[in-house]
């Protein structure tokens, strides 16, 4: 990336550091990330929102026009406690919403990443870049949470400034998931440096490591451990238990459900049943539970159902979850379905505890 960062400093984009260095490898922060924009973009941002201050940037801070530049384009605003978090590293998916605010990036095609499915809030944005050609991926995915460097934060707005009319936007390939035809051994020696199951979740009762051939023998089960990584990868989530049971969590959950049920579980039985538990006031559970169902079972729609029980649910823990059970007016929205030689049970109780989506052939109970 020589030639892109040596051009964008002798245009005055890039200043470096006082020391004559980039430090291209260095995580680019939000406050750099919003500088180099506003140094590329001078006075040709839009300012289509009134001026507001973040608490932690005050006037005297040497990046303070930058942002405020940002934030009056609609790029940036303060979070639940008015702050900007300067020194806080961008996002891959932030990255995606500055460039194509600022440099009024159109989607020219709506192929979508497996980890930025169309419910993902910044999915238009991802959507921009990659039909324009200012990003391509990686093996599939695009990693929405993941930082980046300095240096690919210049690349990215590189091509941005200078998009191509030729650009042929072909679908996005899908990515390389390993095989649910493992065996046992070879699955627990994929996942060692695998960071996926590498979670940071302090909670006791999850145990990370390999997982048994009581949960592996059941297809589903493993058809969720290893293809389901492709699914996986990217929205925040890990394994954090692969045990007897598959819990997934992002590593700073916590839940706000009545009795403390993991963010997204799921368990095989014997009797062909396969069962998703939802914290319903997740969008990052919902969204990846109906994908890894979609995965199991592509002709079985449960999108729509399992989103109203889910809102439905939320709505009842907001205004009474405060409430004993037996006063609140919600008793449990759960229901049954009979689908293509399928049962269905999806919903929650009047507990509020995690929304079911179950599913087994009908005949085997």
């Amino acid at each position: 990336y020589y030639e892109i960062i040596h051009e964008m400093r002798n245009k005055g984009i890039i200043s470096g550091y006082e020391d004559g260095s980039f430090k291209a490898g260095e995580v680019i922060s939000r406050k750099h990330a919003a500088a180099l924009v506003s140094r590329a973009k001078g006075n040709d941002l839009p300012k289509d929102v009134k001026a507001v201050k973040f608490k932690d940037v005050s006037e005297k801070n040497p990046y303070f026009a930058d942002i405020q530049k940002l934030q009056q384009a609609g790029i940036f605003q303060p979070d639940a406690k008015g702050n900007f978090n300067p020194n806080k590293p961008v996002t891959r998916a932030e990255m995606a919403k500055v460039l194509t605010i600022a440099f009024g990036l159109e989607t020219k095609a709506t192929f979508d990443f497996p980890d930025v499915p169309a419910s993902h809030p910044f999915n238009s944005y991802v959507r921009a870049l990659y039909s324009n050609g200012v990003t391509t991926g990686d093996n599939g995915y695009f990693k929405p949470n993941d930082s980046l460097t300095r240096a690919h934060y210049a690349v990215f707005m590189h091509r941005a400034m200078n998009l191509k009319d030729d650009v042929e936007v072909k679908p996005i390939p899908k990515p390389e998931a390993p095989s649910s035809s493992m065996t046992l051994e070879e699955f627990n020696l994929s996942i060692k440096n695998n960071p996926l199951f590498k979670s940071k979740h302090k909670n006791p009762l999850y145990k990370q490591g390999e997982t048994t051939i009581n949960t592996y023998k059941e297809d589903n089960m493993r058809r969720v451990l290893t293809e389901g990584q492709a699914i996986v990868q990217g929205t925040g989530l890990k394994y954090a238990d692969i045990g007897g049971l598959i819990i997934l969590m992002e590593d700073e959950y916590v839940s706000s459900l009545p009795n403390k049920t993991p963010q997204l579980g799921m368990t095989g039985r014997n009797n062909g049943m396969t069962a998703f538990h939802i914290d319903y006031t997740s969008e990052t559970a919902i969204d990846t539970a109906i994908q890894l169902f979609n995965m199991l079972y592509p002709d079985i729609d449960v999108e729509d159902e399992v989103r109203k029980k889910s809102a439905e649910a939320a709505e009842a823990l907001r205004t009474e979850g405060h409430k004993p059970v037996a006063q609140r007016e919600f008793t449990g929205n759960g229901q049954q379905y009979h689908i293509d030689g399928y049962y269905l049970r999806i919903g929650t109780n009047g507990f509020l505890g995690p929304v079911w989506l179950e599913i087994e052939k009908e005949g085997r109970r």
